[in-house]
């Protein structure tokens, strides 16, 4: 799925919607809709931007400031607003479900118990090395760290430190398995009830300016 769709409709309230139908028309209630869709859209946008400094490690831009690019504006008609979101893999964390490696042979993970590795992708690292599992694989770093062991005397290089590297471990940064068992993520979108209080309460706001104004 590469979008999800959210509704606004002045039918989901209705008090709202018998107002609206008698003092606005058709044509009325399609621009009230639409207020509350902008509303929902806002409300999007702000969850997702909160999303991404929260699940993020690094506080740049990972998936969900690209889902926040992706809300798309309504699209109103017959008195409901249509809200597309259209990145691609929302759905999937929403709705949980079986994720296959679809352009090589394995998905990689990143290692839950390693910190540096959350938020990642193996291309953020360069000397990965490959290693087998019963279930596939790894990919891991060996770090080292260097001390110095001296001083050269002579020489051309005469003052400078001399030093070596010693090597700590291997650490694994992505497991590589060829498909995986997605849970189901309500909390990648707000809760519905909050979607639709911002909703009417714009509604209801719209209608009020409109009524006040006649």
């Amino acid at each position: 799925m590469s979008a999800l769709v959210l509704k606004v409709s002045t039918a989901g309230l209705e008090a709202l919607g018998d107002r609206a139908r008698k003092a606005l028309g058709a044509e009325g209630q399609n621009e009230m809709a639409d207020a509350g869709g902008r509303a929902v859209k806002r409300l999007l946008v702000d969850y997702f931007k909160t999303l991404n400094d929260e699940r993020h490690r690094d506080g740049g831009e990972g998936f969900y400031a690209d889902a926040a690019r992706s809300v798309q504006n309504p699209e109103t008609t017959g008195g409901t607003a249509v809200i597309a979101i259209n990145k691609i893999g929302l759905a999937q964390r929403l709705l949980g479900g079986t994720i296959k490696a679809v352009k090589g042979k394995y998905l990689a993970i990143p290692n839950p118990s390693n910190p540096d590795a959350i938020g990642h992708v193996p291309a953020d690292f360069p000397n990965l090395q490959f290693f087998r599992t019963p279930r596939g694989g790894g990919l891991k770093l060996q770090l080292e760290v260097a001390s110095v062991v001296g001083h050269v005397r002579t020489g051309k290089n005469a003052g400078k430190s001399r030093n070596e590297a010693s090597i700590i471990g291997d650490v694994v940064m992505f497991w590589l398995v060829p498909e995986v068992e997605q849970k189901a993520d309500p909390t990648v979108l707000p809760d519905q009830d909050v979607m639709q209080q911002e909703a009417f309460a714009e509604m209801d706001a719209y209608l009020t300016r409109k009524l006040q104004n006649n």
